[in-house]
């Protein structure tokens, strides 16, 4: 009981998380640009399936398992993409101010350290999903060899 309320909330946090980042996309990209187009369009299609594949697995539904890791690399490139590279990156900070040099370069260092910091939590959040399909790979494989007409 407790298995299945773990697995739940961490699938309703999962989506929540990609819609936000979704939005949040949404909210920083100038759509005037090419690349900002195209990694807008990423977004929304590698949030979808990863949304599709969430939905799939809360009713139980089976999607296959090539399908989830197409759309997990897709997101993940887009998480790559949209935090380092992009022109709105969450990030990188484009502009500093200050009179003092010393204290310019440790506000910059230490944002760039805060970036790699959140980057790696949203890596490994957003990675994390994986680990649920194979969990549920294996109680699959499990409930077949014991029962075969499942």
């Amino acid at each position: 009981m407790l298995r299945k309320f773990l697995t739940r909330s961490f699938q309703f946090l999962y989506a929540l998380s990609i819609i936000w980042m979704v939005l949040l996309a949404f909210l920083r990209t100038d759509p005037s640009i090419f690349a900002n187009k195209a990694m807008l369009v990423t977004c929304v299609l590698s949030g979808g399936f990863l949304l599709l594949s969430d939905a799939a697995f809360f009713s139980k539904r089976y999607v296959s398992v090539s399908f989830v890791w197409g759309a997990m690399v897709l997101w993940l490139a887009f998480l790559i993409w949209f935090g380092w590279f992009s022109d709105s990156s969450p990030f990188i900070r484009r502009y500093f101010y200050s009179n003092d040099l010393n204290q310019l370069i440790a506000d910059r260092l230490r944002f760039k350290v805060y970036g790699v910091v959140e980057f790696i939590i949203l890596f490994s959040w957003y990675g994390s999903f994986m680990l649920l399909w194979w969990h549920r790979r294996r109680i699959q494989i499990s409930n077949t060899i014991r029962n075969p007409r499942v």
